[in-house]
Formats: C-alpha cells, sequence, structure tokens
C-alpha cells in the first residue's frame, strides 16, 4: 500500500544471486534518481549491459538511497526455482522474477512446470 509513498527510499531494488538485479526495481522519480538512471543507461554499451551499469553507478551515487527487496517475498530465478526459498518457507512470493534462464522458450516452459503460466495459446 501506502509505505512506498511514506519512505525516503529512492530504489527498491531485488537482490541477485551475486549483488543488486537490475531486471526488477522500483525507483522514485526526483531530480537525483533520474540524473542516476540517466548515468545507468550512458554507462551502458555492448560489453556493458545494464546490470553491470547500474551496480557500478550505483556504487558511485551513495546518496542513491536503496532497499534490497527480501529473496522469500521477491524471488530471482535462483532463489524460487532452484532453491525453491519461498516454498520451503510456504510463502507465497508477492512476484517471481524468471531470470537466471535464457530464452523466452525455456523461460515459459519453466514457468509451465511450476504452474505459474496462465497465458492460452
Amino acid at each position: 500500500g501506502g509505505d512506498v509513498e511514506r519512505t525516503s527510499i529512492d530504489l527498491f531494488i531485488q537482490c541477485d544471486d551475486d549483488g543488486i538485479c537490475a531486471g526488477f526495481y522500483l525507483v522514485r522519480s526526483n531530480a537525483a534518481t533520474c540524473a542516476f538512471m540517466e548515468s545507468v543507461v550512458a554507462y551502458t554499451n555492448p560489453i556493458v549491459d545494464d546490470q553491470v551499469a547500474m551496480r557500478r553507478q550505483l556504487a558511485a551515487s551513495p546518496h542513491i538511497t536503496t532497499m534490497l527487496l527480501g529473496r522469500v517475498e521477491y524471488p530471482n530465478g535462483s532463489a524460487y526455482f532452484n532453491w525453491r526459498l519461498p516454498q520451503r518457507l510456504r510463502a507465497s512470493p508477492v512476484i517471481v522474477h524468471n531470470n537466471c534462464i535464457i530464452g523466452h522458450d525455456s523461460k515459459v516452459r519453466r514457468f509451465e512446470q511450476f504452474s505459474l503460466w496462465y497465458v492460452q495459446p
């Protein structure tokens, strides 16, 4: 609900297996975060992807306040599909990020295997 509106956190971001995940986050819109996101985009290139860029720019931006989202409530692909962290704790995640696997068809199959695919062909 209203907790996001009442906080001073600039960036709520998912945990990945080795740091933050640039694939799932919520960022507050203000001058500092807009400049931060512009710096992330500017840092990317054919060798440096968005995740590397966001991690490097975040390290260089101590004024951006962050909150890591919990691995049980907001699991990435490893936490949900491999470690089965929410399932072992009998928790219901808010979202499941189907990352840590390559390819659209592979992601669809994995969602289907875990009864998380609701789109009819």
